[in-house]
């Protein structure tokens, strides 16, 4: 019975780590993440969009989604995203589900911008009319879903918007019988920093 001297696993102790050095950690492990490329109304009416790859469906049965939101800047700079300002004034959000061919375009949309400035119009994508909210759709994006905001909590230092889906939106041209084709599809995944990733290889079990 071979015994090992040392441990092959480094051990982080997370109180101890900086906020940066524990955000690698965290997003360089859970992977791939699926991107909800979030639509939003300020204050003037005009659009924001930006991207959030901490996203997971809450039910499925009951049609609840979440992201998370950090705030931007530390300490006394520290303040709300502008998505997080806007989704509480406003009561509703879309989240849009963006395809591998819109990585660049993502990344552009995750950089800042003024509150008054519109990420659709500064990257050229196309706005369309929602059907049970206010908030217009990404027209390049194949899936999306109008939403309603039903809770905001805070964890820390992070904020979670947990939406209720009213209305779901495919293109015709991926579904069939309720069941997307993932090919047709090739949502966006991000792996971490500025890195990204689309579908590989399938694995049937």
């Amino acid at each position: 019975m071979t015994v090992q001297d040392a441990s092959p696993f480094l051990s982080y102790d997370m109180t101890a780590l900086t906020l940066a050095d524990g955000y690698k950690l965290f997003m360089g492990s859970v992977i791939p993440r699926p991107v909800a490329f979030v639509s939003s109304l300020n204050a003037a009416g005009e659009t924001n969009l930006a991207p959030f790859s901490n996203f997971m469906v809450i039910s499925s049965v009951d049609g609840f989604v979440a992201f998370s939101v950090g705030n931007e800047g530390a300490g006394k700079e520290s303040r709300y995203k502008d998505t997080q300002v806007n989704v509480r004034r406003e009561g509703e959000f879309v989240i849009n589900l963006a395809t591998s061919a819109m990585a660049q375009t993502v990344q552009q949309c995750s950089e800042t911008y003024p509150p008054e400035v519109s990420e659709a119009v500064e990257t050229g994508l196309t706005l369309i009319p929602s059907s049970l909210v206010k908030t217009p759709r990404i027209a390049e994006c194949m899936v999306q879903f109008e939403c309603r905001l039903h809770d905001m909590q805070t964890f820390g230092r992070t904020n979670l918007v947990i939406g209720k889906v009213v209305q779901v939106h495919v293109r015709a041209d991926i579904v069939t019988d309720y069941k997307i084709d993932p090919r047709k599809y090739s949502p966006l995944g991000r792996i971490g920093g500025r890195r990204y990733v689309e579908l590989g290889k399938f694995i049937d079990v």
